[in-house]
């Protein structure tokens, strides 16, 4: 079972979304001028939370935010609980490649993301005895929703593009 608990940067460059228990949603806030929620940030906070889940830098929008508006030290870190364990992901822009996974308060640095996922799968399947089990990010695809799927089905959950 995967819980989000919280999502941040350090040091804080947008404000923190806490996840309670059971189903969450992320609205945007009209204020009073405005009725529209369009460029609230919804999407993007969905995007962080999956860049913090180990996306292909790559492949995330993340990628796609200037310097000047998001520094390329910034950490962006999630506390989640997977199968029991606590962990808290933190990755920056400069370093992607290398994310750091807090398993029950012990660090782990990975030197290739691959290496963070594959650890993050064996945490996921450890009771299942499963010869070639599904990878972390693979398991992650219907719950995340890639914008570019279309939203055709909930099968067809990656980039049509890219497929």
């Amino acid at each position: 079972m995967l819980q989000i608990k919280k999502l941040y940067s350090e040091p804080s460059v947008f404000e923190p979304i806490t996840f309670e228990e059971g189903f969450n949603l992320i609205l945007g806030e009209t204020t009073e001028n405005n009725v529209k929620t369009n460029g609230v940030g919804k999407s993007m906070a969905v995007e962080f939370i999956n860049y913090a889940l180990l996306k292909r830098h790559s492949d995330s929008r993340v990628s796609l935010i200037p310097e000047k508006d998001l520094s390329h030290d910034t950490t962006v870190c999630l506390d989640f609980e997977l199968n029991g364990y606590n962990i808290t992901t933190k990755r920056t822009i400069k370093d992607q490649e290398c994310p750091i996974l807090i398993i029950d308060g012990v660090i782990n640095s990975y030197s290739r993301l691959s290496d963070a996922n594959e650890h993050l799968s064996t945490l996921l399947f450890e009771d299942v005895a499963y010869e070639n089990p599904p990878s972390f990010r693979m398991m992650m695809g219907p719950l995340m929703r890639d914008e570019g799927s279309e939203f055709k089905s909930i099968i067809s959950c990656f980039d049509t593009n890219k497929r």
